[in-house]
């Protein structure tokens, strides 16, 4: 019986071709990684990759299921997207995704208060997650539109956008390493262990992401890297290292300091280009107003 565990292992490792680095993305040993490419062999009865001291590579075979895999899961994926989004629509359903640890004031509550006006019975759904995994699922139809910082993004190609705030890059220090400095300021972290979350770096080499740091003036001695956005802040809480962070970055009853960066990033909201949903872009909008000026009267909307 083949798994999606499996399938998911065997095209992590045809797109990197190196077992470690499937074992650090999939929070993996690599023997684990092995055993399931080994398992999947075995029930496909056909060999997948080639595998030598110093490489591996896919098979004839291994290219075409790869090939059919990543087809299928489009595919999966589309079709139960459009079916989910058809009966949303017919519900009054809109799914909006948060970036994490950002505070957005009561903007949220406000648009979805104007948007039962506008469209009765409105029924939002919220999730909060990293800005890689709400661009996939945006890109997927798993969500009708998203809420993150520009520069975490990516390609906007297919999608469209509209700023909503101007925020402050800032960097995240622990109230443990700033109580220890005299005046401490920006320049007494700048070579701090870096701390980042394994899908902010994505398939950049560890020396360009790095080096992109002297941008906001700093210049990290190394690179941390964690499983996700939470225990980002839990190390730079515990004094492991700094991360970048902006001035909306949630971190009230956490013990962590920022210090700005004097660099800019935007708030954006983002959905599809070929969407269809009249309630996107009106929404959209309302987010824009909401943070951009005070309202008091939400029926002028």
């Amino acid at each position: 019986m083949i798994s999606e565990n499996d399938v998911n292992c065997f095209l992590n490792l045809s797109r990197t071709l190196n077992f470690t680095a499937t074992a650090e993305s999939l929070f993996m040993t690599q023997q684990a990684v092995s055993k399931r490419i080994d398992g999947l062999e075995k029930s496909l009865g056909l060999k997948l990759f080639n595998r030598s001291y110093h490489e591996v590579e896919l098979t004839n075979d291994g290219r075409a299921f790869a090939e059919l895999f990543e087809r299928f899961k489009r595919e999966f994926e589309k079709t139960v997207n459009q079916g989910r989004k058809s009966e949303n629509l017919k519900k009054n359903i809109m799914t909006i995704g948060y970036q994490t640890w950002s505070f957005y004031d009561d903007v949220p509550y406000r648009a979805h208060m104007a948007m039962d006006e506008r469209f009765p019975g409105f029924k939002p759904q919220g999730l909060s997650l990293a800005p890689y995994e709400l661009m996939k699922l945006l890109g997927c139809g798993a969500v009708d539109i998203v809420m993150l910082y520009e520069r975490l993004s990516g390609s906007l190609t297919g999608y469209r956008s509209l700023v909503l705030k101007e925020i402050d890059i800032a960097l995240l220090v622990s109230m443990t390493r700033v109580a220890v400095i005299n005046d401490a300021d920006l320049k007494a972290f700048a070579s701090e262990p870096l701390l980042v979350d394994v899908n902010e770096i994505a398939n950049l080499r560890e020396d360009f992401y790095l080096a992109g740091m002297r941008t906001y003036g700093i210049s990290p001695s190394k690179l941390q890297i964690r499983p996700n956005r939470d225990s980002v802040y839990l190390s730079v809480e515990l004094g492991e290292g700094v991360a970048l962070g902006s001035s909306i970055s949630q971190t009230g009853r956490l013990s962590i300091t920022k210090f700005p960066t004097g660099k800019k990033d935007n708030l954006i909201c983002v959905w599809r280009e070929d969407s269809q949903d009249p309630r996107i872009e009106f929404y959209a909008e309302l987010l824009r107003k909401f943070f951009q000026k005070n309202h008091n009267d939400l029926r002028t909307y």
